[in-house]
């Protein structure tokens, strides 16, 4: 690359007031000279020719494509709460009765959600123990009430199915009875029918 000074010549040449700063200016230290002057020929080859470091190379692109991979199946056991169902044996003890009794009350109707108020202490709690979701993307139904959805995780409610003898405390003879019960008990906080 050459830097072109024959503009500042006639530059120079038809006001005669700029050459005193165009005498001025100097490239790598030398003064610069009307005509053309190449300072840049010696620095640029070696710029050229010498190896970039990559930003994105096939490392990089490894590492990251692994990343994303390990994040999306995050992101997909936590969404079928596959990490509490592997925990369900221990957490099902430490359930209050209300709790226990929530559950029983969709495995019997077998249906794994279920319509209550936004703000359900019992539904919200066990939300915080992921054994309840909101599902994405579900709002309210009705803004006077804040009614919403809550829905047992595909993975918990698979299991809860799987073992229900051990989670649900009575035979099957006895099951339409406790079902009354639990009903009668619970079905004044859920504000709809339940739904698959």
């Amino acid at each position: 690359m050459s830097i072109d000074v024959d503009t500042m010549g006639s530059v120079a040449k038809q006001r005669p007031y700029f050459k005193p700063y165009l005498s001025s200016i100097s490239i790598s230290g030398q003064p610069a000279k009307f005509g053309r002057c190449s300072d840049t020929d010696h620095v640029l080859p070696s710029i050229m020719t010498s190896k970039r470091t990559r930003l994105w190379n096939a490392g990089s692109s490894a590492t990251y494509w692994k990343d994303t991979d390990a994040a999306d199946r995050r992101a997909t056991a936590a969404k079928y709460g596959e990490h509490t169902a592997r925990e369900i044996g221990t957490l099902w003890p430490g359930l209050e009765d209300e709790e226990r009794a929530l559950l029983e009350l969709m495995l019997l109707t077998g249906r794994r959600s279920l319509v209550a108020a936004y703000e359900d202490e019992l539904c919200n709690a066990l939300v915080a123990k992921q054994l309840l979701q909101i599902p994405a993307g579900v709002g309210t139904l009705l803004m006077q009430d804040l009614d919403t959805t809550f829905k047992i995780p595909r993975a918990v409610w698979r299991v809860l199915n799987e073992r229900k003898e051990h989670f649900v405390p009575c035979r099957e003879s006895e099951a339409g009875e406790h079902l009354a019960r639990l009903t009668h008990r619970l079905g004044s906080r859920l504000r709809g029918p339940y739904h698959q």
